[in-house]
């Protein structure tokens, strides 16, 4: 029995670990797009609306990964 308990935490404690890097990542993602956008604005390559849009999305992102990381700690 103890042996599977011990089993079942570390599969549990593995999917943290994969859940909370996920939630880095996006918050990663989601960091980078927005001077990735402006300077595209900047340089004439796509309109304010468009890096309007941009941002948007990438704060919806980083919003996600937010929620991933908050949510998906364990329960102590």
């Amino acid at each position: 029995m103890g042996r599977q308990t011990s089993l079942q935490d570390s599969t549990a404690q593995g999917t943290f670990c994969d859940m909370h890097q996920l939630a880095r990542l996006l918050q990663l993602v989601g960091l980078a797009i927005p001077p990735l956008a402006m300077a595209a604005q900047l340089s004439e390559h796509i309109s304010a609306g468009k890096m309007l849009q941009f941002l948007f999305v990438s704060a919806g992102i980083f919003l996600l990964g937010y929620t991933l990381q908050t949510y998906g700690r364990p329960s102590k």
